[in-house]
């Protein structure tokens, strides 16, 4: 029976791709002798947010996610960020594949507010894997392939470049930003728009910024 072993060996914005994403480069060790005929890996890429400083500005960035930095000892927790699957064909003895990451533009998900706010500190990632492996016993030579499952106590770590996910978010889609917005939010916002007689977006978002601060100052 195979003896896998796993090691990120970089983690790097893909280039020419319709959707953001990152690719990791997975080698996969196997300390047995026998060949591997193949790999269905599941992978579960978690952010573990307490093994890193932060900022001051990280810190007013992920209030919203972890509460005011005083109250960190109790609220600052590994992040969910996603499970990506892949396909790792025969090997002896280790491989290199590439997985590719997708990077969401979705800020209602903790791990986008968590990626778009880190600076230049490194992002801890903790990566689980399970899945199946496929192999073929050594004796008798004519035996067929056989299946077996991979425990998720098989893990990684890895330190990702703080500036990975926003150059992959860049590559992708340049300066530009998205919102989601409910309809009827959305709705209102384009008579604002309209009424205003702006011309794109950022007239619009600029003309409520001042509003925004205003009223919060009226309110303290």
């Amino acid at each position: 029976m195979a003896e896998l072993h796993f090691f990120i060996e970089g983690i790097t914005p893909r280039a020419q791709t319709f959707t953001p994403a990152l690719t990791m480069q997975l080698r996969i060790v196997n300390g047995a002798p026998e060949p591997v005929h193949a790999l269905l890996l599941r992978c579960q890429v978690q952010i573990d947010a307490p093994r890193r400083r932060y900022g001051r500005g990280e810190q007013e960035r992920l209030a919203p996610l972890f509460a005011e930095p005083e109250r960190w000892d109790q609220t600052l927790r590994p992040l969910h960020w996603q499970i990506v699957t892949a396909l790792v064909g025969g090997f002896i003895g280790t491989t290199i594949t590439e997985v590719d990451l997708a990077c969401s533009l979705d800020f209602g998900l903790a791990a986008t507010q968590y990626l778009a706010s880190a600076e230049q500190e490194p992002v801890p990632l903790r990566l689980f894997f399970s899945g199946t492996l496929f192999y073929r016993p050594p004796e008798p030579a004519a035996a067929a392939v056989q299946a077996a499952p991979i425990d998720w106590n098989l893990e990684a770590a890895y330190r990702m470049p703080a500036a990975a996910w926003r150059e992959a978010i860049t590559a992708c889609c340049g300066a530009t930003a998205w919102l989601p917005l409910q309809q009827d939010a959305f709705a209102r916002l384009l008579r604002f728009r309209s009424v205003a007689g702006h011309s794109n977006w950022e007239q619009t978002i600029e003309a409520l910024l001042p509003e925004a601060a205003a009223q919060r100052t009226e309110a303290a």
